[in-house]
């Protein structure tokens, strides 16, 4: 008996599962192409970032050591000029030292009439009763050029006049400034009522006749009494000392 074929039960069938696998794509970040000059810019930028500070730092710890000894060879060498005058081996006369305290008092002494006569001028030219502190700014920077080229400031150094007369002559300009802002606030504030009377007076000796009848004087005075009050309270809306202002149109009526 022949042996019985079993067929393949999968054969001349349809597939009902499609293939899972499949290309994709792979993302790609884009590089941009920099400038060789561009990158040296850069990293000169970053350098000069940390570089700049530490140059400063290093100049300022220079300068200072420069300048401590600078002070040592000035004070040994004033000290060993000094017992050469005192030796008769140079004349006090020929003395830097002594020269240059001779400067250095002359204007230490301009700086004291500086700020003397600078408050003098605030009184005497009654500077206060400007109240633009743009005239004022003027007027310092004027008084201190003026005070040099009158007080004989030739022969001395910037260095020698930037330490023993600016400095105090700056100190003075703002104390001027200062006592100007107050004495121009006191002035105007007399001003104030000064002219509340001095309007009041000329009102009333333009507003009467001497020739008036008394229907005609009744009706100036009703109408100075209006005016008056108007005037009050107006004072009053700007924040006048009210028993100030009746005091002043009894005054100025008076």
């Amino acid at each position: 008996m022949a042996r019985q074929v079993i067929g393949n039960p999968f054969a001349n069938q349809i597939p009902t599962v499609a293939a899972t696998a499949r290309p994709v794509d792979i993302y790609q970040r884009a590089s941009i192409q920099k400038s060789p000059f561009e990158s040296l810019a850069n990293l000169l930028g970053n350098l000069e970032k940390k570089a700049v500070p530490a140059l400063q730092r290093e100049e300022e710890r220079r300068a200072k050591a420069e300048y401590a000894a600078g002070v040592e060879l000035y004070n040994s060498n004033r000290i060993a000029i000094g017992e050469a005058v005192k030796a008769g081996v140079i004349e006090e006369g020929e003395s830097p030292y002594l020269r240059k305290g001779y400067r250095i008092s002359h204007l230490n002494a301009m700086s004291a009439r500086y700020t003397e006569e600078l408050n003098d001028a605030l009184e005497q030219k009654k500077l206060y009763t400007n109240g633009n502190p743009d005239s004022i700014d003027a007027f310092t920077t004027q008084f201190y050029e003026s005070f040099q080229q009158d007080n004989g400031f030739v022969g001395h150094s910037d260095v020698e006049i930037a330490e023993y007369f600016s400095t105090t002559a700056a100190k003075a300009n703002e104390a001027f400034r200062a006592a100007w802002a107050d004495k121009h606030r006191d002035w105007q504030k007399s001003q104030n009522y000064a002219a509340w009377a001095n309007e009041t007076s000329t009102y009333i000796l333009t507003l009467y006749n001497d020739e008036d009848d008394e229907e005609q004087r009744a009706k100036k005075e009703a109408s100075f009494v209006g005016w008056v009050n108007g005037r009050i309270k107006a004072a009053e809306v700007d924040g006048m000392n009210r028993e100030k202002v009746n005091e002043t149109i009894l005054n100025s009526i008076i």
